[in-house]
């Protein structure tokens, strides 16, 4: 042995966390009628709707730890329109303040004006993706 040291350097990037937005709208539909002699009863039940859709907004502007602006506020980041179960699911989005507006609704149904705010928080460093469902 010479007494050398061998160095070995590992370079890490520190990727910045994100997460994604579901949204899920339902509503009364017409599911069967009740008889009773000549009287006929519509009878409805809760749904998922198909067909809503959906702008996802930031509410601030949105920064990585680096104090890069990824997002700037104001600027839609996506739209979402909801299956055939009623569920729509963003891609992933920076973590930060984003808000959420019901562009159209489906046919037949009144669209809800309420703007939801939600925000995706860092929840570890474990948590590959983090969640959000908006109602």
């Amino acid at each position: 042995m010479d007494g050398s040291v061998d160095t070995v350097v590992v370079e890490k990037t520190n990727t910045a966390q994100k997460g994604r937005i579901s949204i899920f709208k339902q509503g009364d539909m017409f599911v069967s009628v009740n008889t009773n002699g000549d009287i006929y009863e519509p009878v409805f039940g809760l749904t998922g709707l198909k067909g809503a859709e959906y702008e996802i907004t930031a509410a601030e502007d949105i920064m990585t730890a680096d104090g890069t602006i990824r997002v700037k506020k104001g600027e839609v980041v996506a739209t979402l329109t909801t299956d055939k179960n009623g569920f729509a699911e963003s891609d992933l989005l920076y973590l930060g303040k984003y808000e959420i507006a019901e562009v159209t609704a489906p046919f037949g149904f009144v669209k809800n004006d309420t703007i939801q705010t939600v925000e995706l928080v860092y929840e570890g460093q474990e948590v590959e993706v983090r969640d959000t469902v908006n109602k």
